[in-house]
């Protein structure tokens, strides 16, 4: 075919592309390229046309062919990238990623594409990175900043992310995205008007994007609007440009509207739709090889106990059991008493563990490794972990460590802080699973998508704290949600008795204690005790046979329990 008339054909598929004829394009598109299957612009167009239909699988066949052929374009392995991460494929857009930045280290918006990337992979020091270094090369790059925002929203890092908010509201001042980051540090911070305030008039405008309208979805029943909240979800999920960890997080929004209405079976559909799109596999044989390892070597009675710092310390409170078992309202609880500061889901126990194979050295990796430990290793462990929460206890006698993965480390704490206190939660299995498959977890709780592993992961937890009940010497007091919530008073008192604490009232008053919550309860644990959670799974029974098949066989058999 003539290169004139090649032209010309490009020239008419590119009018197609910006009427938004797209149907016309696609067709036009494909036949273009059967013909001239080495022109390099027409490939490009029918990729940026396959994007624009939400064919984001063959959008990747056309940049996967143009980065053969053009592979110095820093451009084709962008959009490579692009393609992938629409298909949820986020792991395998990484190397389009680096190759862009190799190619292009001061492509501002590929920075911003990384930071994306890697924030979605749970990677958040580098996605800051990435995005830093683009508002560095760009700072006109608004979207970056919001971006940036949300990451340290997250991380509770609230004064410098409302800066970046403000930042882009001043050079735009309806910037929907930055309204909507804005309008959920306010909602974190409990001034909801403040938020609502804020919010509401993007809500009511036609540009309303994902962030937004899940931020109003979170405010949306306190204003009855919960109906509207729930119409602008479903209209923009019915558009298919929007990226899966978006699409994923309307499902979820969706989905605890359609619970608080009652409308149990939409909510549940909703919720299947938020997992599915991002399928996180998790090896329920691996966890379980690992716990009965953790029981083997914890079984022996000879392993050295650290000895303990003759200085004043804090001492540690760990809160453990499975993650929405109520461990953050116990934390909330206890970190309304003037004698103790509550650290949150601390990651430093988990650093412990990771270290221990390094400082005990060449008797293999976490637990083995602990058969060889001496006393003064043990206690090179223990400091390590008493200076991280020195910092957080700014001279309280006691400090909270809420994460609740760590009863996977009881054995390894009482050999390290035979003085610590040990608060365990628990709660009704399917209440507890269900609650833990309705937020999104991400990486954090892989288990957390799949409802049979979820169940099989249960077990492997209840098989193990059985074995610290059986085994330990260091006190546990087991603290029931259900108990928590029927008779609060009895509760607190017997845990502040536990912790060696006074008796305060102001425990009782939890919701009014202002701190900043970074876990899916922080909205519960700001209102008083309520017990509508309590057999939450009954609405829901008819969808839950995969995940009471996974937990049949427990002593309590909740498949014969109603």
């Amino acid at each position: 075919m003539a290169d004139n008339h090649i032209n010309a054909q490009i020239h008419e598929l590119t009018r197609l592309f910006h009427t938004n004829r797209m149907s016309e394009a696609r067709a036009f598109g494909r036949r273009l390229v059967s013909v001239a299957p080495n022109n390099t612009q027409a490939l490009a167009l029918l990729g940026a046309i396959y994007g624009r239909l939400g064919e984001f699988k063959e959008a990747e066949s056309c940049y996967e062919s143009l980065c053969r052929r053009e592979p110095s374009s820093f451009q084709h392995h962008c959009y490579h990238g692009l393609s992938l991460v629409m298909q949820g494929r986020l792991k395998e857009a990484v190397a389009p990623f680096e190759r862009m930045l190799r190619l292009r280290p001061d492509f501002a918006e590929g920075h911003m594409q990384m930071g994306c990337l890697q924030r979605d992979l749970g990677q958040l020091d580098l996605a800051i990175r990435h995005l830093r270094q683009a508002l560095q090369l760009s700072p006109a790059l608004l979207d970056a900043a919001v971006f940036l925002a949300n990451i340290l929203i997250f991380r509770g890092e609230m004064e410098e992310a409302l800066g970046l908010c403000n930042q882009v509201l001043a050079k735009v001042p309806g910037h929907s995205e930055a309204l909507a980051s804005k309008a959920l540090i306010l909602e974190k911070q409990g001034r909801l008007d403040a938020a609502w305030e804020c919010l509401s008039p993007v809500a009511a405008g036609n540009a309303v994007t994902p962030s937004a309208a899940i931020v109003y979805a979170k405010l949306a029943r306190k204003y009855d609007s919960a109906d509207h909240a729930m119409s602008l979800l479903n209209t923009l999920l019915s558009r298919p440009s929007w990226a899966p960890s978006q699409r994923q997080e309307m499902y979820f929004a969706l989905g605890e509207l359609n619970d608080k209405a009652g409308n149990y079976d939409s909510a549940f559909s909703c919720y299947c739709s938020a997992n599915s799109l991002y399928p996180h596999r998790f090896d329920v044989a691996a966890k379980r090889k690992k716990i009965e390892e953790i029981i083997e070597v914890f079984y022996s009675k000879k392993l050295p106990t650290a000895q303990q710092a003759s200085r004043e310390l804090p001492t540690p409170i760990f809160i453990i059991g499975m993650p929405r078992s109520g461990t953050s309202l116990v934390e909330q609880i206890l970190a309304s008493h003037p004698d103790v500061a509550a650290a949150g889901e601390l990651e430093v126990m988990d650093d412990v563990e990771r270290r221990a194979a390094s400082i005990i050295g060449g008797r293999g990796g976490y637990p083995e490794c602990l058969r060889g430990a001496t006393a003064s290793e043990m206690t090179a462990l223990a400091d390590h972990y008493l200076g991280a929460i020195a910092d957080v206890a700014k001279g309280a006698r006691f400090v909270t460590d809420k994460l609740p993965v760590n009863y996977e480390r009881l054995g390894l704490i009482e050999r390290l802080f035979p003085n610590a206190r040990i608060v365990h939660t628990a709660r009704h299995a399917l209440d507890t699973c269900l609650s833990c498959y309705f937020p999104n977890f991400g990486n954090t709780h892989a288990y957390s998508s799949n409802l049979r592993a979820l169940g099989e992961v249960y077990r492997i937890y209840e098989r193990l704290m059985a074995h610290w009940h059986e085994t330990l010497s260091i006190r546990i007091l087991d603290v029931s949600y259900e108990t928590l919530v029927s008779n609060p008073e009895q509760v607190v008192r017997t845990l502040l008795e536990f912790c060696n604490l006074p008796w305060e009232p102001r425990c009782l008053e939890f919701h009014k204690t202002a701190r900043y919550i970074n876990t899916a309860s922080y909205d519960q644990v700001r209102q008083p005790i309520y017990r509508s959670s309590v057999g939450r799974w009954k609405h829901y029974e008819f969808h839950l046979g995969e995940l009471i098949e996974a937990l049949r066989g427990r002593p309590d058999d909740i498949a014969h329990k109603s």
